[in-house]
């Protein structure tokens, strides 16, 4: 329900957003405003706000790839002590001090997987590391 709520507010405010700050200053934004006021108001008064808002279902992430992936990377750097979250970081290129771009760009599995959960990459190899702590 939250969800649903916070699409329609994003739906809103972006069919009345202007695309620069200059947009704001002109008179059309006298018209948007009360656009907007309409919109909210027909929001609280609609007996159902949210019908023509539906939830995307959220994409399964193919966890054997995963997890594939996260003991070739912990293998090739062994010198390196990983986390879910620096693997996941990794596999969606998102630099930290401890692995910066310009030298963890060069490796294979740098934004490897960018259109996965950030989140669900993260606890797949969590728990795929502690597997392969335990198995020394």
């Amino acid at each position: 329900m939250c969800l649903m709520q916070l699409r329609a507010l994003h739906t809103t405010l972006s069919s009345v957003a202007a695309k620069t700050y200059k947009g704001c200053l002109e008179e059309e934004s006298k018209q948007t405003r009360i656009t907007l006021k309409e919109k909210i108001r027909e929001y609280f008064n609609s007996a159902n706000p949210l019908t023509g808002y539906e939830i995307e279902e959220v994409k399964r992430v193919n966890e054997e790839y995963i997890v594939k992936d996260t003991r070739q990377l912990v293998t090739m750097y062994r010198d390196n002590v990983f986390t879910g979250r620096a693997v996941a970081r990794i596999f969606h290129g998102i630099q930290s001090p401890n692995y910066p771009a310009v030298i963890w760009g060069r490796c294979k599995f740098w934004r490897s997987h960018l259109k996965d959960d950030l989140h669900e990459i993260c606890n797949i190899a969590t728990g795929e590391i502690l597997k392969m702590r335990l198995m020394r």
